[in-house]
Order: structure tokens, then C-alpha cells, then sequence
């Protein structure tokens, strides 16, 4: 895993880039880590903690996927399991790049400290054009 301190002047999405271009992974991914992600509010709290252990911590359990991020990288034997069309239809970007797909889940990776809120609600509308057990199930945190 790879921890950088965000600074806006940084290209991280770039350096994502040369990261998947040269580690040519099955997932990876890029998310700036808040303590928004645990609010009580959002019952999708109980599944963002694999954020702060990295994705080479647990990529996939058995089961599924914790959640998406801000920005994620998905090749075989994932890319045949996600409706891209239907995540472009729906207004996500998404790019076909390498060995697989790009999605971005909003347009700034700053949303998810300026609208928390609005970016969960664009993480639930992406994650409808995965399979059902693609991801893992929030869970209550008491």
C-alpha cells in the first residue's frame, strides 16, 4: 500500500496512471481516506475500513469487494462482470485503459470531504451495474 498526504497540487490520478501501467494489477484503487467514511450517518461505514488497510491487505474476500472508491481500476477477472455500458449511460466516467477499466465514481476526489453525502449516493447508483455479490454487505456498527 501506498499512503500519500493529500495536497490538491498533486496529480495523484496521474501518478495512479504510471502506477497501473507499470504494476499491472487485477484492482486498485484511489480514495482520499476521511473520518467522514465512519460517520454514523452513512451505513456504508462498516465497509470502507479496507481503505485504510490498502487493497494488497484483502483485494476480495470471499465475499466481495468492500466497496468502490473515489477512483477505481478493475482488469481481469473483474472486467467482464461490470455493465460499463450502463455505468456510461448513467453519466460515470469511465475509461477503457490497459489491461482494463477506469471508473471514477464523482468528478473530484475532493467530494468525498465537500459532499460525503453525495458522493455515497453516486458510489450506491455505480455499484447497481455490478453483480449482486460483488461487493460486501454493510453491517450494523454499534
Amino acid at each position: 500500500m501506498i499512503t500519500i498526504s493529500h495536497n490538491k497540487k498533486t496529480a495523484l490520478g496521474d501518478f495512479f496512471v504510471e502506477l497501473i501501467k507499470v504494476c499491472n494489477p487485477k484492482y486498485a484503487f484511489l480514495h482520499l481516506c476521511t473520518e467522514k467514511e465512519f460517520d454514523k450517518k452513512y451505513e456504508e461505514r462498516s465497509i470502507t475500513s479496507d481503505f485504510f488497510q490498502g487493497a494488497f491487505d484483502k483485494p476480495v474476500s470471499r465475499a466481495g469487494f468492500a466497496n468502490l472508491a473515489w477512483l477505481n481500476y478493475f482488469s481481469t477477472p473483474y472486467i467482464d462482470k461490470i455493465n460499463a455500458g450502463g455505468l456510461k449511460a448513467a453519466g460515470f466516467e469511465l475509461e477503457i485503459f490497459h489491461n482494463g477499466i477506469m471508473l471514477k465514481v464523482s468528478p473530484n476526489m475532493e467530494d468525498v470531504i465537500t459532499d460525503m453525502e453525495g458522493f455515497v449516493e453516486l458510489r450506491k447508483k455505480a455499484k447497481e451495474f455490478f453483480p449482486y455479490n460483488f461487493f460486501r454487505r454493510p453491517t450494523p456498527i454499534y
